[in-house]
């Protein structure tokens, strides 16, 4: 018997069409935690292959004859014409920046190798883009790891909000810094909501005056040696 327009009909329209929508939104729900999990997956799987090839690198550098390497390098990319010995150190110091080597020697040696204006360009040059490269590696691969201590460190979350608002002052202030360490703050830096464009360019402010020292420095090195070198022919003379 046919129940529509009455209130027993209506009753079990209602809660047939709830069953349906029910049914439906725990589908959604299913097919989102489901994603969800993939996603997650994915984020893990990337932060172990990060972690995997970081501990590659560090065992590296404590079996290989890294100094011994990076002093070759020098010396051959000073023999260079000057272009080519530019692309070479730029090359070079972004590879060392996204493998957190000591950079630092490098721009000493910029200084050694290269004439003032030239060794500053050069090493601001390698240290934005190493920077930028570092950056966008760390945002990549860490991303899930970046969310979940966002969700569990209140802190952390704090920090990031800060950074979201007053960023490209704050990472100015931390390039500046001497105590910030330069490679790990390339990465620690992915974790946050900074944009690409705002690290890499307030890093490049930053850096300068760091940048500008360390120059001098490797400069003013090059001068000694050859005073005393000038020092020992005038001797043997």
């Amino acid at each position: 018997r046919t129940t529509f327009g009455t209130p027993a009909g209506d009753g079990a329209c209602v809660r047939r069409a709830g069953a349906a929508a029910s049914w439906r939104l725990g589908r959604r729900s299913g097919m989102r935690r489901g994603g969800a999990a993939d996603g997650g997956q994915h984020s893990n799987a990337r932060a172990l292959l990060f972690g995997f090839v970081a501990l590659v690198l560090l065992v590296a550098l404590a079996v290989l004859p890294v100094k011994q390497y990076l002093r070759a390098a020098l010396e051959f990319t000073a023999a260079l014409p000057p272009l080519e010995a530019s692309l070479v150190f730029i090359v070079a110091y972004v590879a060392a920046v996204v493998t957190l080597l000591p950079a630092m020697f490098l721009s000493v040696a910029a200084g050694f190798m290269f004439a003032g204006p030239l060794a500053v360009l050069n090493t601001t040059i390698g240290a934005t883009a190493g920077s930028a490269a570092a950056f966008w590696l760390g945002q990549h691969a860490l991303r899930g790891v970046a969310q979940r201590l966002v969700a569990q460190w209140p802190l952390f979350g704090a920090v990031n909000e800060a950074l979201a608002r007053q960023s490209f002052k704050l990472i100015v202030l931390l390039r500046i810094s001497p105590l910030t360490p330069y490679n790990v703050m390339n990465y620690a830096m992915a974790l946050t909501r900074v944009d690409i464009g705002t690290f890499t360019a307030a890093s490049g402010v930053g850096m300068l005056p760091q940048t500008l020292a360390l120059v001098y420095i490797g400069g003013a090195a090059k001068s000694l040696a050859e005073v005393f070198d000038d020092d020992k022919r005038g001797g043997g003379g």
